[in-house]
């Protein structure tokens, strides 16, 4: 049985097929050399390399909250974000009675040489409701997303601490083959505030972007991120104890204190052993110097 053609619409032209969602985020705009213009481009235009949208009636609507709702799903312990007027849900993907999708760019298994791919992670969650990262080859987060991203309906078989377990990669459930034991299992991105976007795209406009987007060819690894973003806030989840991020890993700093006073030495800002005697006379607005 054929399925039923596409939906019409009226145009000054005649009819026409409905023009195809857009589900992808454009590499090319996000980098700023997208050749096309929106409407002639088959992936989506948008600033960040996500964006959260409600279906509204019959239109995807962004939502206002789109950035912090996507700081929440890149946190494997949380399964919704309450910061918009209605949780959404990540396990059904909606809010209330609205159907809510997310739009991505694609992922950076696939496309390693370009900037602002989706960084995957994948996690398990143990007895005590805590989530780890799948850190050790070969199934580590980035051989299990290539994997996925080759067979979604892969069942990948591994032996940890002498146990045998089984990973299904659609269902998202890990089992202990002798035990029986099924833990569940999360699929989430990096985040990537607006602010560490910017970062990103000065980085790589100062040192001539990515290989593939400039039209050179590909020359592997981590080129896509060019340089190291420079750390200039401290990471808040870090200060309250639970960021899910190493320290090489997060955007931010990671610190003890919610400041840090640095001096450059070279090329590198090293920790000056007085910070916290210099934080105490930078708070006095009598001051004008430590």
């Amino acid at each position: 049985m054929q399925p039923p053609p596409p939906p019409l619409v009226r145009r000054d032209d005649g009819w026409r097929s409905q023009p195809p969602d857009k589900t992808e985020i454009c590499l090319y705009f996000l980098e700023g050399n997208c050749i096309n213009p929106i409407e002639k481009c088959s992936q989506a235009h948008y600033s960040l390399p996500y964006s959260w949208e409600v279906l509204d009636g019959h239109q995807w609507t962004l939502l206002d909250s789109s950035e912090k709702i996507e700081e929440d799903f890149c946190n494997p312990r949380k399964a919704y974000s309450t910061v918009d007027v209605e949780a959404v849900c990540f396990d059904t993907m909606t809010r209330g009675l609205q159907k809510v999708r997310r739009l991505s760019s694609i992922s950076s298994v696939l496309q390693p040489t370009f900037l602002l791919t989706t960084e995957w992670f994948w996690y398990w969650e143990d007895q005590n409701e805590n989530w780890t990262e799948y850190y050790i080859p070969p199934n580590s987060s980035t051989e299990l997303e290539q994997k996925f991203q080759n067979s979604p309906q892969v069942v990948v078989e591994f032996t940890a601490v002498y146990q045998a377990y089984t990973l299904s990669l659609q269902d998202m459930i890990q089992t202990n083959k002798r035990h029986g034991t099924k833990r569940l299992v999360r699929r989430r991105p990096r985040f990537l505030s607006s602010v560490d976007v910017q970062v990103i795209r000065t980085r790589a406009g100062a040192t001539g972007g990515a290989g593939a987007a400039g039209g050179g060819g590909a020359t592997g690894g981590d080129e896509r991120r060019g340089p190291p973003p420079d750390k200039i806030e401290i990471c808040l989840s870090f200060l309250e104890g639970n960021c899910i991020y190493p320290i090489e890993r997060c955007f931010r700093a990671h610190c003890r204190l919610p400041y840090s006073w640095e001096f450059l030495e070279g090329h590198q800002w090293t920790l000056l052993d007085s910070s916290e005697k210099i934080e105490e006379d930078y708070c006095d607005p009598k001051k004008t110097y430590s």
